[in-house]
Formats: C-alpha cells, sequence, structure tokens
C-alpha cells in the first residue's frame, strides 16, 4: 500500500512539474514578446528623433537659405537703383520722389522678407513643439510597455 501511494505521489509531483515547467515556458515566451515589442518601440522612437532632428536642420538650412536669397536680391535691387538714380541725378526734382518711391518699396520688400522669416520660424517653432508631444506620447508609450515588462517579471519572480 505504501509503494502505491508513493508512485501516485511521484505521479502527482510530476505532474505538477509538468505544469510548472509549461507555465514557466508561457511567461518566458511572453517575456520575450514584451521585450521584442519594447526593442521595436525603442527603435521607433530613436528613428522619429532622428527624423525630427533632420527635419529641423533641413528647414534652418532652408531659412538660411532663403533669406540669405532674399537680402541678396534687396541688395542687387537697391545697388542698381542707386546706380541708376545716380546718374540721373541731374534731374533732381522728379527723379528725387522716383528715388524716394523706390527705397519705400525696397524697404517695404525688407520687411515682407523679414516677416516671412519670421513666419518661417514660428512654423519651424510649431514643428518642434508637435516633435515634442509625440516625443512625450512615444515616452508614456514606452513607460506603459515598461510597466507590463516589470510586472510580468514580478509574477514570473513569484511563481519561480
Amino acid at each position: 500500500e505504501t509503494e502505491r501511494r508513493e508512485l501516485l505521489l511521484r505521479a502527482a509531483l510530476h505532474e505538477a512539474e509538468s505544469l510548472r515547467t509549461a507555465d514557466a515556458n508561457d511567461q518566458s515566451r511572453e517575456l520575450h514578446e514584451l521585450g521584442a515589442e519594447l526593442t521595436k518601440l525603442r527603435k521607433q522612437l530613436s528613428k522619429q528623433e532622428v527624423e525630427s532632428i533632420n527635419a529641423q536642420m533641413a528647414a534652418s538650412a532652408q531659412l538660411d537659405m532663403h533669406k540669405k536669397k532674399v537680402e541678396a536680391q534687396v541688395r542687387a535691387e537697391l545697388s542698381g537703383k542707386l546706380a541708376e538714380l545716380q546718374a540721373q541725378s541731374n534731374e533732381k526734382g522728379l527723379e528725387l520722389d522716383r528715388m524716394r518711391k523706390v527705397l519705400n518699396e525696397a524697404e517695404a520688400e525688407a520687411v515682407h522678407a523679414r516677416e516671412r522669416r519670421e513666419g518661417a520660424e514660428r512654423r519651424l517653432e510649431s514643428e518642434r513643439e508637435a516633435h515634442r508631444r509625440s516625443q512625450r506620447t512615444l515616452e508614456a508609450e514606452l513607460y506603459a510597455s515598461q510597466s507590463r515588462l516589470l510586472r510580468r517579471t514580478e509574477q514570473l519572480l513569484k511563481l519561480g
């Protein structure tokens, strides 16, 4: 009778060990899947950071190039108008009015160019803010995944 009980106990112990091993394997697989998801999210966050920095650098370079182009255009126009006015300086009365008009137009164009530059800077700042919001969202998602991973790990440790 004792041998039969011992055999039954060993069979039950073997069955319990098999179940614990299967549970541990399931939890290990789930932990691996969470780790893969975390790695994917980290790669995605890094990629978005690089893309954002590249976009900011491109926007900044484009803004600088546009600013230099406008400034060169304004300088070229002002230089041309000044040379033209100097050549015609003997017609002082009408030419003086014309010169004032050209100067006012150039100043208005410079103001317009400055306004366009400021608008571009505002758009760039808006894009930066959008990136910061996106980054905060991704960090929140990353934190949530890390929390889930931590909970799963704690569960595994309690079961183990």
